[in-house]
């Protein structure tokens, strides 16, 4: 699970951390007989929030701070080139560092990359607050809890030097002069995860979490192949394909929108046959320019109660559209105890839906495995419902000389607010912040 993530100089952000601990100290009364989560527990001292609700007003920061997590999973799978975005309104900093500190098998590891558009200059990962390895251009870098006999800081230099570094043509001071230098700009943790697996498993468990456990999306409107795959574990045979459906039909169903069933039906084609229907994904050179079509139909019961078929993605609404697609991700990450973060959430989503998926993570049936939910929306209808606690809910604000910033609800002491307190009310009364003053 989540601890906090730290952001400097990213876009509207100088120097953000973004806290996802249980900030109100004592638990709740007889807690652990409630069915509603009101933290993920790593032991009492260790305690987060199964949900995070970011608000602001537009252009306040809310949608980098999703960003930045996004762009730190690209550079663990790209490096760094072209994912260089700095503060362009205050340029305190000539470099961009992400911090994350994260929860493993009750493990707590600490991730840190520093980088400017050129090169990375820092990057360490820490295990209980122990180091595991450090790399630190101004000073020796430190290898010695990953060592073996076989893999001495020689040899780890020698990977970052030949498969973590690439030659770069840049401009140096002096006028007139190029220089092609090597340069690190692929992390050390994503290449030696790659070519070398079997010999740390610290190293595979921090960089599989960063990877796969935190699954970022810039929209709620997921392709649904992408949600479909990711569920089934991108396993492309029929049958693991149809349960993962099942599943994300059986929880649309729930919903009332008034489907009664669904179906996927998977055919091969020829490309120039007629098609009838709109496919909802085409798989294309299965064999000989036969190509597989998938189709999703609907079905509800009319006037008579006889059941009629809708394609789904040419005759329903584009809010369960969406839906279909988000509850594939919703799912993935309950099951395998992610952490999965939205901006925008509630696009084409009725608040009532809405706080149902919120339900979801904060339900002990539904999140048995630690799943956190995170999300940026404008719907403040939900702070109304009894649904947060105070240290689930952070408001963004943004000044030229701060940028972005956080503040949760659970870090105004100066007013009595507790858990019952309408945190609608105060939000739309700017007791919180983070909203806008228009006029016309």
């Amino acid at each position: 699970m989540l601890s906090y993530f730290k952001i400097r100089n990213f876009k509207s952000i100088l120097d953000v951390m973004v806290d996802f601990s249980y900030a109100e100290g004592k638990a709740p009364n007889n807690y652990e007989q409630l069915n509603t989560i009101p933290f993920l527990e790593v032991d009492k001292k260790n305690r987060f929030v199964p949900c995070m609700a970011f608000y602001g007003a537009n252009a306040s920061g809310k949608s980098n701070v999703v960003t930045a997590l996004l762009v730190l999973n690209q550079i663990l799978k790209k490096g760094i080139i072209g994912h260089y975005f700095p503060n362009k309104l205050n340029s305190k900093y000539n470099y961009t560092f992400f911090e994350i500190e994260f929860y493993k098998d009750k493990n707590k590891y600490t991730y840190y990359i520093e980088y400017n558009s050129i090169s990375i200059q820092k990057e360490k990962l820490l295990k209980d607050n122990k180091i595991l390895y450090s790399i630190d251009k101004s000073s020796n870098n430190d290898f010695t809890n990953i060592q073996t006999e076989d893999y001495n800081a020689d040899k780890f230099n020698n990977i970052i030097d030949v498969e973590c570094s690439q030659f770069q043509n840049f401009e140096l001071n002096e006028p007139m002069f190029n220089e092609n230098k090597k340069i690190q700009i692929f992390p050390f943790l994503s290449r030696i995860n790659i070519g070398y697996k079997g010999l740390n498993k610290d190293l595979v468990d921090a960089f599989n979490y960063l990877i796969s456990s935190i699954v970022i999306s810039l929209t709620n409107d997921i392709p649904y192949r992408v949600s479909l795959d990711v569920l089934s574990n991108h396993k492309k045979d029929n049958e693991s394909l149809q349960q993962s459906f099942n599943k994300i039909a059986e929880i649309l169903k729930k919903f009332d929108i008034d489907i009664t069933r669904m179906s996927l039906n998977r055919e091969l084609k020829n490309p120039q046959e007629q098609l009838t229907d709109m496919p909802a994904f085409v798989e294309h050179g299965v064999n000989n320019n036969i190509l597989r079509f998938e189709y999703i139909n609907s079905y509800h019961h009319d006037i008579n109660n006889k059941e009629v078929k809708f394609n789904f993605f040419a005759e329903e609404s584009n809010g369960t559209q969406i839906l279909l697609s988000l509850i594939g991700f919703v799912l993935y990450s309950l099951e395998n105890g992610a952490a999965l973060i939205i901006d925008e959430i509630d696009r084409a989503i009725h608040p009532m839906i809405l706080i149902q998926i919120i339900k979801m993570f904060k339900d002990k049936d539904y999140n048995k495995k630690d799943a956190q939910l995170i999300f940026t929306t404008h719907a403040t209808d939900i702070l109304s419902e009894d649904i947060f606690r105070i240290s689930e809910v952070s408001v963004i604000n943004k000044n030229l000389k701060q940028g972005t910033t956080t503040k949760r609800i659970s870090d105004i002491k100066d007013k009595d607010i507790r858990n019952v307190t309408d945190f609608r009310k105060l939000y739309w009364n700017g007791i919180l912040g983070g909203i806008p003053y228009p006029y016309i």
